[in-house]
């Protein structure tokens, strides 16, 4: 075996060692009577009590579900510029649980790319209305690249930059959750 052909070999089982990032696995339950129309008020809550974390400081949870809500928030709205949103006294109400945060690792990305490192974002979206839940699934959102433009490299940075991603995967889930099946 050549010294390129060992190097090659050696970055691959790099990738694939560190690239994986353990995720829950998808989930997604559709009620067959699924339909939002005539909705006008939604709340929309974010829960993180305790999140599964890894290579991330506990410390970075508060702020990042703080983000992820207001980020769900904007991007909901943004889908349904018809809808307010309310506290209380709802239509429909929208609730978020973060469940995972996977760091990954800032230098495989850097030294190794092609995926290793990757981090990742796992929530769990429950749609209900009436108290009723009418749908509900796990959603996670990946990163493999760091922003090179703004220079977000450390895995906080990355998981916020991505935050704004799983929002928008929420909100798409809130529309045609069948999609996600």
């Amino acid at each position: 075996m050549t010294t390129a052909t060992s190097l090659a070999g050696c970055l691959l089982s790099c990738a694939l060692i560190t690239g994986c990032a353990s995720t829950l696995p998808p989930q997604t339950i559709v009620n067959s009577g699924y339909n939002l129309e005539g909705i006008k008020t939604v709340s929309v809550s974010t829960h993180c009590p305790n999140p599964k974390l890894e290579n991330i400081e506990a410390s970075f949870v508060p702020d990042f579900c703080q983000m992820l809500g207001s980020s769900a928030k904007l991007a909901i709205k943004s889908r349904n510029p018809t809808w307010q949103l309310n506290d209380t006294n709802t239509d429909a109400q929208i609730d978020i649980q973060l469940e995972e945060l996977y760091g990954g690792s800032a230098q495989a990305r850097f030294w190794v790319g092609f995926g290793a490192g990757k981090t990742a974002i796992t929530v769990y979206v429950k749609v209900k209305k009436d108290n009723a839940v009418l749908a509900e699934g796990r959603l996670t959102e990946t990163s493999t690249m760091p922003n090179l433009n703004t220079g977000n490299w450390s895995n906080e940075e990355l998981l916020a930059q991505d935050a704004p991603l799983i929002s928008r995967k929420i909100a798409d889930f809130i529309a045609d959750p069948d999609s996600f099946k």
